[in-house]
Protein backbone atom coordinates (compact mmCIF):
# COMPACT_ATOMS: atom_id res chain seq x y z
CA UNK A 1 0.00 0.00 0.00
CA UNK A 2 1.38 3.05 -0.79
CA UNK A 3 1.32 5.60 2.19
CA UNK A 4 -0.21 9.22 0.42
CA UNK A 5 1.20 12.59 1.89
CA UNK A 6 -0.34 15.37 3.12
CA UNK A 7 0.97 17.19 0.08
CA UNK A 8 -0.40 14.65 -2.26
CA UNK A 9 -3.58 14.76 -0.43
CA UNK A 10 -3.64 18.79 -0.50
CA UNK A 11 -2.86 18.89 -4.61
CA UNK A 12 -5.88 16.35 -5.42
CA UNK A 13 -7.98 18.00 -3.34
CA UNK A 14 -7.02 21.71 -4.45
CA UNK A 15 -7.48 19.64 -8.28
CA UNK A 16 -10.72 18.69 -7.37
CA UNK A 17 -12.22 21.37 -6.29
CA UNK A 18 -11.62 23.48 -8.88
CA UNK A 19 -13.48 21.08 -11.08
CA UNK A 20 -16.08 21.60 -8.74
CA UNK A 21 -15.89 25.42 -8.76
CA UNK A 22 -15.43 25.40 -12.76
CA UNK A 23 -18.37 23.14 -13.46
CA UNK A 24 -20.95 25.64 -11.81
CA UNK A 25 -20.06 28.31 -13.91
CA UNK A 26 -19.74 26.32 -16.64
CA UNK A 27 -23.30 25.10 -16.28
CA UNK A 28 -25.26 28.58 -15.60
CA UNK A 29 -23.42 30.25 -18.72
CA UNK A 30 -25.03 27.05 -21.05
CA UNK A 31 -28.55 28.23 -20.35
CA UNK A 32 -27.56 31.84 -21.76
CA UNK A 33 -26.35 30.47 -25.02
CA UNK A 34 -28.56 30.30 -28.25
CA UNK A 35 -27.62 27.67 -30.14
CA UNK A 36 -27.90 24.07 -28.64
CA UNK A 37 -24.69 22.47 -30.41
CA UNK A 38 -22.80 25.17 -28.24
CA UNK A 39 -25.20 24.18 -25.14
CA UNK A 40 -24.19 21.05 -25.36
CA UNK A 41 -20.61 21.23 -25.64
CA UNK A 42 -21.16 23.28 -22.29
CA UNK A 43 -23.15 21.28 -20.29
CA UNK A 44 -21.13 18.10 -21.03
CA UNK A 45 -18.11 19.81 -20.20
CA UNK A 46 -19.62 21.44 -16.84
CA UNK A 47 -21.17 17.77 -16.32
CA UNK A 48 -17.39 16.36 -16.65
CA UNK A 49 -15.89 18.67 -14.25
CA UNK A 50 -18.60 17.78 -11.93
CA UNK A 51 -17.95 13.93 -12.51
CA UNK A 52 -14.22 14.34 -12.15
CA UNK A 53 -14.71 16.48 -8.58
CA UNK A 54 -16.80 13.09 -7.41
CA UNK A 55 -14.40 10.81 -8.79
CA UNK A 56 -11.50 12.35 -7.35
CA UNK A 57 -12.83 12.86 -3.73
CA UNK A 58 -13.87 9.42 -3.53
CA UNK A 59 -10.83 8.19 -4.61
CA UNK A 60 -8.16 9.98 -3.49
CA UNK A 61 -9.41 12.24 -0.03
CA UNK A 62 -9.12 9.47 2.17
CA UNK A 63 -7.14 9.07 5.13
CA UNK A 64 -3.73 6.70 4.06
CA UNK A 65 -4.13 4.90 7.21
CA UNK A 66 -7.68 3.99 8.13
CA UNK A 67 -9.05 4.70 4.48
CA UNK A 68 -12.43 6.55 5.33
CA UNK A 69 -12.88 9.75 3.68
CA UNK A 70 -11.43 12.73 5.32
CA UNK A 71 -13.76 15.82 5.96
CA UNK A 72 -13.32 19.39 4.00
CA UNK A 73 -11.31 20.80 6.67
CA UNK A 74 -8.76 18.79 9.30
CA UNK A 75 -7.45 19.04 12.41
CA UNK A 76 -3.78 20.62 11.95
CA UNK A 77 -1.09 20.50 14.70
CA UNK A 78 2.54 21.58 14.40
CA UNK A 79 4.69 19.89 16.11
CA UNK A 80 9.22 20.36 16.01
CA UNK A 81 8.12 23.15 13.15
CA UNK A 82 6.60 20.83 11.32
CA UNK A 83 2.79 20.82 10.41
CA UNK A 84 0.60 17.84 10.80
CA UNK A 85 -2.39 16.71 10.13
CA UNK A 86 -4.54 14.44 12.23
CA UNK A 87 -7.31 11.77 10.93
CA UNK A 88 -10.91 12.43 13.02
CA UNK A 89 -11.53 8.97 12.05
CA UNK A 90 -7.83 7.18 13.59
CA UNK A 91 -6.73 9.94 15.46
CA UNK A 92 -3.53 9.38 13.18
CA UNK A 93 -0.73 11.65 12.20
CA UNK A 94 -0.56 12.38 8.42
CA UNK A 95 2.82 13.73 7.41
CA UNK A 96 3.60 16.22 5.33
Amino acid sequence: MVIRTMRFLKSVRKISLTCLYLSVPINLISIFIPTISMKVIMIALGESMLIAFIILTFLFWKCPYCGKRLPIEIEKIVENNKELYICPNCSKKITQ
